[in-house]
């Protein structure tokens, strides 16, 4: 049980740093820990019944974040990079 959410926490530091990237080359001014505890709110947010989250996932990130750190228009653009370059990197193992 240990190991497992040791996995589970190393998995969500190393997804947070691939978010991390994304706000980066957004020029976002936001810290990782920041862009950790928002995308892991997110990601929750994502389970409610939709199309594979798309839709909430844009919506959560321009309600939950602060608009004066993200503007609304960089919310929706990070939202759709971060899904569709996860989409991508999911192809080559099915």
């Amino acid at each position: 049980l240990v190991k497992n959410l040791l996995i589970s926490l190393l998995y969500r530091i190393c997804e947070g740093l691939f978010v991390y990237m994304i706000v980066l080359s957004l020029h976002i001014k936001i810290s990782y820990l920041y862009t950790l505890v928002l995308h892991s709110v997110v990601s929750v947010l994502k389970l409610a019944p939709s199309i594979n989250g798309l839709g909430v996932s844009e919506f959560s990130w321009v309600n939950l974040s602060d608009t004066t750190l993200i503007s609304p228009e960089k919310a929706v653009t990070l939202s759709l990079l971060i899904y569709f370059t996860s989409l991508i990197l999911s192809l080559p193992g099915g």
